[in-house]
């Protein structure tokens, strides 16, 4: 008996198990080839929401940039300080989705 990651949640499990603990899905009816696919597909589904997440912190960051630029808000309004806050928070969580993506791609 060894432990192994469920294909499923990831966590570790008994390999004679035939239901992970956690996350509860039926491991017995799997063969090798099926647990492989169901992690390739989980990290697939993984990749493709940090992707969604990237896009939209490159729409809060253009928004913001779109407001100070053709909107000229005055500095120190409301305006202002809303636009400057959205392009800084849309390149922070871009740039922190980017490199979740990468470490992603690295395991």
């Amino acid at each position: 008996m060894a432990l192994i990651n469920c294909p499923n949640c990831s966590k570790k499990i008994s390999s004679l198990a035939k239901e992970c603990e956690h996350c509860h899905i039926t491991l017995g009816d799997m063969d090798e080839e099926q647990r492989i696919n169901l992690q390739r597909m989980k990290k697939i589904e993984q990749s493709q929401k940090l992707m969604n997440h990237s896009m939209l912190a490159m729409l809060f960051f253009c928004g913001g940039i779109g407001a100070l630029f053709w909107g000229e808000p005055e500095p120190g309004s409301v305006q202002y300080m809303l636009a400057s806050g959205s392009a800084a928070i849309g390149f922070f969580w871009y740039l922190i989705n980017r490199v979740r993506i990468i470490i992603l791609k690295r395991k």
